[in-house]
């Protein structure tokens, strides 16, 4: 096999879904080699080409359907490794876009077919471990979402990050002190489409109002708290 493959398949580990993404990679970019492989007379003279197990995966390598499986599944996992990379990293702190990061991969998988069973498992992990006032704070407070989809106008985002304020001040001086600069309007925008290319923002005043109107025409309280 390594003379034809020109090297090894990576195994996979036994509980690291990242080597599981890895070890697939490694198969179908040797798809065209192992098809040559079982296809080859070395493989015809060989002893295990007359076992029952060298029989069946040289059918399963030889089957078109298995390939395709094999890339449906790659795809799903390309996306998620992308996550987990990110996650790993020291480079940039992850919490303020993992948030926008599992969104984006969830409306990748439900563009594929098949997807249902992959976002039933997504969706149950991100509602019972990720789906935290923590993370909608965090993606709420990164300027790059902020004005995006009216993240800054969404009840759930703002709440959510009055919960982590409140929970992280026991006292509440932070929250009030908090809370009062967002009634006076002093929050974190993008200053122009200039500094958005260039990925840089400043603080300016924008007039925020006690409540805030969603597109439409309900009006929600805004952190649930007077002004």
């Amino acid at each position: 096999m390594r003379s034809i493959t020109k090297g090894d398949l990576i195994r996979p580990g036994k509980t690291r879904f990242a080597t599981n993404h890895i070890a697939i990679d490694s198969i179908l970019k040797k798809k065209s080699d192992l098809r040559k492989l079982f296809t080859s007379s070395a493989w015809n003279e060989n002893a295990a080409s007359r076992t029952r197990d060298g029989q069946r995966i040289e059918k399963r390598v030889l089957d078109g359907t298995f390939w395709d499986g094999m890339e449906a599944v790659h795809k799903i996992y390309k996306s998620l490794y992308k996550i987990l990379r990110i996650v790993d990293t020291e480079i940039q702190p992850t919490m303020p876009i993992l948030y926008d990061k599992f969104e984006r991969v969830k409306q990748q998988i439900s563009q594929m077919r098949g997807k249902k069973w992959v976002l039933k498992i997504i969706n149950d992990r991100w509602d019972n471990t990720l789906s935290q006032p923590l993370h909608a704070a965090a993606h709420f407070l990164n300027p790059n979402f902020h004005y995006r989809h009216d993240v800054g106008y969404s009840p759930r985002f703002t709440n959510s990050l009055a919960t982590v304020v409140e929970q992280f001040n026991i006292n509440g001086e932070i929250a009030d002190t908090f809370l009062d600069e967002r009634c006076k309007g002093i929050i974190w925008v993008n200053h122009s489409k200039k500094s958005k290319r260039n990925q840089k923002y400043r603080f300016v005043v924008y007039p925020y109002m006690y409540t805030l109107k969603h597109t439409h025409t309900h009006t929600y309280n805004f952190f649930n708290r007077k002004c």
